[in-house]
C-alpha cells in the first residue's frame, strides 16, 4: 500500500519539486493543499489516513503554527510525523515544542530530506 503525503504548501515550484521527489523516489501517494480549513477538514475524515505531512509555515490562508496546534489534537494523527518547511529558522524551536517532528530549511537538499522522510515512513 502506497504511503499517503500531505503537503501544505502554496509556492507551486517547491510543491511540484516535493510532489514529483516523493512519487519517483518512495512512489507516495501526493496530496496537496494550500488551505489551512480544507487540510483540517480533511484530516478530520476518516479516509484518506495520511502517512505524513509536509507543512510550509507561511500559506494565504492559516498559518503553519495553528495548522500544527489544530492537527495535533486530532486523535488518529497525534503522532503525525509533521514536517516543517520554510525559509524561516528563527522559529524552528517554537515549531518543535508545538509538536513538529522535525524543521526543514529551505532551499532544502533534496537528498537529506528524502532520508529524513523515509526514515518515518519506513
Amino acid at each position: 500500500m502506497k504511503k499517503r503525503v500531505l503537503i501544505v504548501e502554496d509556492d507551486g515550484f517547491n510543491l511540484q519539486l516535493l510532489r514529483a521527489m516523493l512519487n519517483q523516489a518512495m512512489e507516495c501517494e501526493v496530496i496537496a493543499n494550500d488551505r489551512g480549513s480544507e487540510v483540517l477538514a480533511m484530516l478530520k475524515e476518516e479516509e484518506p489516513r495520511i502517512d505524513m505531512l509536509l507543512l510550509d509555515i507561511y500559506l494565504p490562508e492559516m498559518g503553519g503554527d495553528e495548522i500544527l496546534r489544530e492537527v495535533r489534537k486530532i486523535p488518529h494523527y497525534e503522532d503525525l510525523p509533521v514536517f516543517i518547511i520554510s525559509v524561516d529558522g528563527l522559529d524552528e524551536r517554537k515549531y518543535l515544542d508545538l509538536g513538529a517532528t522535525d524543521f526543514i530549511l529551505k532551499p532544502f537538499n533534496p537528498n537529506l530530506l528524502m532520508e529524513k522522510i523515509r526514515k518515518y515512513l519506513d
